[in-house]
């Protein structure tokens, strides 16, 4: 016997060391390995020796070298296999046994390790004819068990498998959706597979409904049923819209033919799915999903459906408000959304980015003049009501008062949130009424001409007095707080301060001139 043949049938024990220096001796292995089986005698005994090898003393500690093993791994078995004259020489079933040791010691590792193995299982698979059918029945037999036993640690070396939806792995396939938990990566090759590949498995399962359960869907599980029931339309009525978690992903892919089959389909039980589809989407503000879905229903039903956010406490107003000017709705919803929309932007925390939408969107659709005149002093007194210190905040009415600026600068109709002369009359009067005696008293001062009172409603207790005043100074505060630029608000303050002198004499201190 030779020293080569020595070498090679005792063990080629030099890959036992290698160890963390995979990295550098990986691409002399397989030249080498070439080499050495060309001028043994007994070359199944050394290739088998060889590739045995491989397997020892793993896993190694060497961060980063599994890669350069794996590819070193893959590179001498292809060439063992591609080789008709060292391929008959091989013991098929262990070299089935070495690639399933390979494919359970890369599960834990890099996505790197595990495309080379999972390379190499499926260049073993195409190239079935260098194996008996019972190899090749054993090799799948053995890597579902060893997958599925392995889970959730095999989940990503199953994706990677599976996305090559390679025929052989049907049965695989169908076998890992099987068991719970359902992996993304195990429906999402379902997209681009083969047509027969697809019948197979949605004979083999019910994958509609196993998506319809699963508590984490995606837009790719509404893909995949939508492409099921496609290819099978009388599959439509297996779809339960109104229960399947689904339901929010897959009705934005409905096309204007599938539309008239879902309509059809859900009857009476459309507006009421959609219904409750719309409050997810108001709460994630999935806003191109909702535009797209009802611009395929009518205008009334589109009402029906929508409406339901006037249910919500905190709906989103950048959703309503980017809705409203997206699709067409009823003319009474539409007035009602308006009004809710202005509201919120006095009464509840709405962003800058939500302001600026809110905004565009109340200049096409104003609500009405009486609400716009009095919102102030709605906030005022709802706020006192509530009991909420931060409404007061010097900071907040002024971002009520740039607020009340940018309404002032969409349409003139918002010019009567300023106040009006009877409004400014009340507020001077309560003041005059009750602070003209002690003002004259400490100065020594001559009052002018006297007020008429008698159309003002006074507070009548000193608490009402109180709350009158802190009142008007938070009122004062805002209107302050308003940039008053644009020509139309110039024209209005102009009319109103004249509207004001000519209808009421100033009130002057005698002794200085100042009024």
């Amino acid at each position: 016997m030779t020293l080569l043949e020595t070498a090679g049938v005792l063990n080629f024990t030099a890959l036992h060391y290698y160890g963390i220096h995979w990295c550098h001796v990986s691409q002399f292995l397989l030249p080498s390995y070439a080499l050495l089986t060309a001028h043994v005698l007994h070359q199944s005994k050394f290739m088998l020796s060889f590739l045995e090898s491989f397997m020892d003393n793993l896993p190694f500690e060497g961060v980063g070298s599994l890669p350069f093993w794996a590819i070193s791994f893959s590179e001498c078995l292809k060439y063992t296999l591609s080789r008709e004259e060292l391929a008959k020489q091989c013991s098929k079933t262990k070299l089935v046994g070495l690639l399933l040791q390979s494919v359970e010691l890369v599960m834990a590792e890099s996505r790197e390790c595990q495309e080379v193995i999972v390379a190499l299982v499926l260049w073993i698979m195409e190239k079935a004819l260098l194996f008996e059918e019972e190899n090749i029945c054993f090799l799948l037999d053995s890597l579902q068990l060893t997958l599925i036993n392995k889970r959730p640690v095999s989940d990503e070396l199953c994706g990677l498998l599976l996305t090559s939806t390679f025929w052989r792995l049907r049965a695989i396939h169908v076998a890992l959706l099987r068991v719970p938990p359902l992996c993304p990566e195990f429906v999402s090759p379902l997209l681009t597979c083969s047509e027969d590949y697809l019948a197979y498995v949605v004979k083999n399962i019910d994958i509609i409904a196993l998506l319809s359960k699963e508590v984490q869907p995606s837009s790719a599980y509404a893909s995949v049923v939508l492409r099921i029931i496609r290819s099978n339309t009388a599959r439509f009525q297996d779809l339960n819209l109104s229960t399947a978690n689904f339901t929010p992903f897959i009705f934005p892919l409905f096309s204007t033919e599938d539309w008239q089959l879902i309509i059809k389909t859900l009857a009476s039980e459309l507006v009421p799915c959609l219904r409750r589809v719309i409050l997810q989407w108001e709460k994630t503000v999935e806003l191109e999903s909702a535009i797209k879905v009802l611009q395929h229903l009518e205008v009334p039903h589109r009402g029906e459906i929508v409406s339901v956010i006037l249910n919500e406490q905190d709906f989103s107003t950048y959703f309503l408000s980017e809705l409203m000017k997206s699709i067409e709705l009823p003319e009474e919803l539409t007035r009602e959304f308006s009004v809710q929309l202005f509201r919120a932007i006095f009464f509840c925390d709405v962003t800058d980015d939500e302001l600026d939408s809110v905004l565009k969107t109340l200049s096409q659709f104003p609500p009405c003049e009486r609400l716009i005149h009095n919102i102030l002093k709605c906030y005022l007194e709802g706020a006192a009501e509530q009991e909420i210190p931060l409404l007061y905040s010097f900071g907040k009415l002024q971002r009520i008062g740039f607020i009340c600026s940018q309404l002032l600068y969409t349409d003139r109709r918002y010019l009567t949130i300023l106040p009006s002369q009877d409004d400014l009359l009340a507020v001077l009067t309560v003041f005059d009424s009750f602070v003209e005696s002690d003002v004259i008293a400490k100065y020594g001062l001559f009052g002018g001409a006297s007020i008429d009172i008698s159309q003002v409603d006074l507070p009548s207790t000193e608490e009402e007095l109180l709350q009158f005043m802190e009142n008007a100074a938070r009122r004062t505060v805002i209107y302050l707080s308003i940039d008053c630029i644009g020509a139309d608000v110039a024209v209005l303050r102009s009319a109103h301060a004249k509207s004001i002198n000519s209808s009421s004499p100033p009130y002057r201190f005698a002794s200085t001139g100042m009024t």
